[in-house]
């Protein structure tokens, strides 16, 4: 994840029947560095690099998944092409014609 992008989590339960159950109305999220990322319900937002850990609690089971926070890329500038060198041509003599009379 990069300075300022987000990740969005949910928790799924899955039942013994086979079936699965969204419970994202009864888990919390926590954010271990919130100077890091900041956690706003579902949502993670980077703050700046680092490293932080997410639980999310259901009752009285958690997980935890590490993220870590990258720098956004500075982008690297296109050098601007150097034109090709302009030699100064070497002046053509001039005539000059005497006139005898």
């Amino acid at each position: 994840m990069t300075v300022g992008g987000t990740q969005t989590f949910q928790l799924v339960e899955n039942l013994s029947n086979g079936a699965s159950q969204d419970q994202m109305t009864h888990t919390t999220f926590t954010v271990s560095d919130p100077t890091i990322a900041k956690m706003q319900g579902n949502k993670l937002t980077a703050i700046k690099p680092g490293t932080v850990s997410v639980t999310a609690t259901y009752g009285s089971t958690s997980d935890t998944a590490t993220i870590t926070e990258n720098a956004v890329p500075i982008p690297t500038p296109t050098p601007e092409p150097i034109p090709e060198p302009v030699y100064p041509t070497e002046p053509t003599p001039s005539r000059s014609y005497a006139h005898r009379q």
